[in-house]
């Protein structure tokens, strides 16, 4: 509809032959009464987007193609005005009536080259990449070569938009560019053209460099073969054209081919393509791969350039076609400043020259002189000699202080005696003897010796004797507290702090069960009923409450692994593997309290840390903690679980002493809860404090 509705009564399709005959078709409404048609049905046809219609329906031929097939009055246009007749000769197989305009003739040369137009035969085979689903081929020979081949042409002075390099094939249009990437080509490859031909229809460029990529022992040749297409790729360079391929392969994937190669030259085919040297023309270059290009690395040849330089030096390059106005000469200049006749050179330091192509400027020779107001001797640039009177003198003063010793300051500055920094030994207040700066007061110098002094804590001071004001006022100590917490556990606070509750894991348990708290959070008391039992006594009351029972002294009825009698106590475990018969010698039997060794000593085996230790000096041992826990007005020593005599082990689980040791932790307890308490008061505290605080802030 929105067709109908221009009322066009004349309609003209420009590349008619690229144009699918459907959409053609659509163009032409009621009210059309002339369509023209332009275009070229030798060239590419439409593209579809399913190859099988095109295969074997020809949905890929156009209507303008149908019509010249079947007949229809046409009117064809013979002469061009893009190439070279030498070039538009190729295309006589396809269009036999082609005519050149007089604007074609006598064109330039492309310089740096022997031909205009050349077909650089090989047999380097091809390779085979992949192309995102399909199969796609390269030619890496082809490809490197092109890349160095384009590197040359704009060595001769041509510009990325006067080159373009075609190929018919998806994978060597990525190879191409990686080629021309790495030969960083013009300092940026993506100025260099490289199209696919299929892409390219329509353009034109001064000089195409055509990849046919295709070479194989079979003699496939794939797209090479395609009549549009070789229309297409011979008929777009204007000034110079060259193509890279395998002829033989070409000859025989096509007879077209056979045709066109038939028109080239015989001096224009062949396996090296020669290259003429712009300066030195009887100078040749053949190249046939893209190490050949290594004889001509500026672009001309090997010979010097031996062109003089506008600032009279010799080029030192070898031969090459570019302008000397961008060169930059590396020779030391040779130039003398006028007036001074001094060389030119980089600082008054040094007599090393400048380079050639850097601007002279201000003379920097060096002139040893002599400061006119102190007579010290300075040097100075040349350029910098008429305001020495105006400069300052930088050199040492060496005069004499009051203090006797000799100024270090910069002449141009005045002498300063509370600048002296000349070390000197003085006796501090403190008592110690120090090096300091002359100008230094004792009185105002810190003590940097080491204190050494005792801390209330009694570790010792870390601090200097300045910083402690001599031994009266110590700083923090800063080692670890190391203090024996309320549950037998070390405190690894630093000193100054106070001791925080545990976060060790509770070690507390017994017969029935374990606490799973943290060591410095109260415990949870155990309900079950006391398990302190035997045939003799048994305990009545809870297992957290104390025991109603007194302890049984009564042999152990058991028998050791070995037979004989066990050496423990009625309800008290068994010594393991201790038996006073068959080892006398184990620790448990060595002297400790001085009764192991008594007729008819009996052990008590800890459950805590494994000891067997004699009963009567157990005994002893436990009630004289209770005693000594009784007396002592230290809380931190007076509530504290009793230690193995041995390994230091806390003892927690023997029933033997359940009273004792269930008063110890009870008390504990009400420590732990104390603490607890404490610190939820100053948490609180402080966050009353902050409240506060920010409302004041906010007011």
């Amino acid at each position: 509809n929105l067709i109908g509705q221009l009322d066009e009564h004349v309609v003209i399709i420009e590349e008619a032959a690229e144009v699918l005959e459907a959409h053609t078709l659509v163009s032409v409404t009621k009210k059309t009464t002339q369509v023209i048609l332009i275009g070229d049905h030798e060239q590419l046809r439409p593209a579809t987007a399913v190859y099988e219609l095109a295969r074997h329906h020809h949905l890929n031929v156009s209507l303008f193609e149908r019509l010249i097939n079947n007949g229809f009055p046409h009117t064809t246009l013979t002469t061009q005005r893009r190439m070279r007749p030498e070039f538009s000769r190729l295309l006589l197989p396809i269009y036999p009536a082609i005519q050149n305009h007089p604007c074609t003739e006598n064109r330039e040369h492309i310089k740096g080259v022997s031909s205009d137009l050349f077909v650089l035969d090989h047999v380097v085979p091809e390779d085979k990449v992949c192309d995102g689903d399909h199969g796609s081929k390269a030619n890496t020979h082809e490809a490197t070569f092109v890349a160095a081949l384009v590197r040359y042409l704009l060595l001769q002075g041509y510009t990325p938009e006067q080159v373009t390099v075609l190929t018919l094939y998806t994978g060597q249009q990525y190879r191409l560019k990686d080629c021309l990437k790495q030969a960083n080509v013009c300092g940026d490859s993506a100025l260099i053209r490289v199209r696919t031909v299929d892409r390219y229809q329509g353009e034109e460029s001064d000089i195409i460099i055509l990849s046919m990529v295709r070479s194989n022992a079979e003699g496939r040749i794939g797209h090479c073969g395609v009549h549009n297409r070789i229309c297409v790729a011979l008929s777009r360079a204007r000034l110079g054209f060259y193509i890279i391929g395998n002829a033989s392969a070409l000859r025989g994937g096509n007879p077209l081919w056979g045709k066109i190669l038939d028109l080239v030259p015989v001096e224009q085919v062949g396996k090296r393509l020669l290259l003429r040297c712009q300066k030195h023309p009887k100078t040749c270059t053949a190249v046939s791969s893209a190490d050949d290009f290594k004889k001509v690395p500026e672009g001309g040849c090997l010979l010097p350039c031996a062109e003089r330089l506008t600032c009279g030096h010799t080029c030192p390059r070898s031969c090459h076609p570019d302008s000397h106005d961008i060169f930059k000469c590396n020779k030391p200049c040779e130039r003398l400043h006028d007036g001074c006749n001094h060389p030119c050179v980089t600082e008054k330091e040094t007599a090393e020259r400048k380079r050639c192509q850097e601007p002279c400027g201000p003379c920097q020779f060096g002139l040893d002189l002599r400061m006119p107001t102190c007579g010290h001797p300075v040097r100075v640039a040349c350029c910098k000699a008429a305001t020495l009177d105006q400069m300052e003198c930088q050199a040492v003063c060496r005069k004499s202080l009051p203090c006797g010793h000799l100024c270090k300051r910069r002449c141009f500055l005045p002498c300063d005696p509370s600048s002296c920094s000349e070390p000197v030994q003085r006796s501090l207040p403190c008592g110690h003897v120090v090096m300091m700066r002359c100008s230094d007061s004792p009185a105002r110098h810190q003590c940097e010796v080491k204190c050494g002094g005792t801390l209330g804590c009694g570790h010792s001071c870390q601090g200097t004797c300045g910083a402690c004001a001599a031994g009266m006022a110590h700083i923090a100590c800063k080692e670890r507290c190391g203090r024996t917490l309320i549950c037998s556990h070390p405190c690894k606070e630093p000193c100054t702090r106070m001791c925080p509750p545990c976060r060790k894991p509770c070690q507390n348990r017994c017969v029935h069960s374990r606490c799973t708290k943290l060591c410095g959070e109260p415990c949870v008391p155990c309900q079950e009923r006391c398990g302190w039992r035997c045939p003799h006594k048994a305990c009545g009351r809870l297992c957290s409450e104390p025991c109603d029972r007194t302890a049984c002294n009564e042999p152990c009825a058991k028998k050791l692994k070995c037979g004989h009698p066990c050496p423990g106590l009625c309800s008290e475990p068994c010594p393991v593997k201790r038996c006073r018969e068959c080892s006398p010698n184990q620790e448990a039997f060595q002297t400790l309290f001085g009764d192991e060794d008594e007729p008819g000593a009996r052990f008590v085996q800890l459950p805590d840390c494994g000891h067997a230790i004699e009963v009567n000096a157990l005994d002893t041992w436990m009630e004289g903690a209770s005693e000594s826990e009784s007396s002592s007005s230290d809380e931190s020593s007076a509530i504290k679980l009793r230690e193995c005599p041995r390994c230091k082990t806390p003892i927690r689980t023997l029933l033997r002493y359940g009273s004792k040791i269930k008063e110890t932790l009870r008390d504990i307890e009400i420590v732990k809860k104390r603490i607890e308490e404490n610190r939820r008061t100053a948490e609180e505290t402080m966050a009353e404090l902050q409240r506060r605080g920010q409302r004041e802030f906010c007011l």
